[in-house]
């Protein structure tokens, strides 16, 4: 059974659309060979953004582990031409230091997942 571990970043304002790429990879997974690990890089999700996403999770052998990163988003300076971004989408450049894995999967939430 392969283990792949998988990683999104958002904040409250885009946990729709996570919820619903996290249901689409969670639905086309081949649940006899595949297990995905799911790592939620967050600055600003509220509990009950957390809970129905572990909900979402916890109904299959998948996992879901949640890891806030807003002590490292206050190091980084943003450059005032991208300050319409939130700040969340700088996490993705810090996931080798935070996940220390040899490989990952990195999807915006903007994705469905398809067979």
């Amino acid at each position: 059974m392969k283990n792949i571990p998988i990683v999104f970043c958002f904040n409250n304002t885009f946990s729709l659309a996570a919820w619903v790429s996290i249901k689409s990879l969670i639905y086309t997974a081949d649940n006899n060979k595949t297990i995905y690990s799911i790592y939620i890089l967050y600055d600003n999700l509220n509990e009950k953004n957390i809970f129905n996403l572990k909900e979402l999770v916890s109904k299959n052998r998948h996992s879901v582990t949640f890891i806030n990163v807003k002590s490292i988003l206050k190091k980084i300076k943003v450059i005032k031409k991208v300050n319409f971004w939130p700040q969340i989408i700088f996490a993705r450049l810090f996931i080798p230091e935070i996940l220390k894995q040899d490989k990952v999967i990195y999807s915006d939430v903007d994705v469905i997942f398809k067979k």
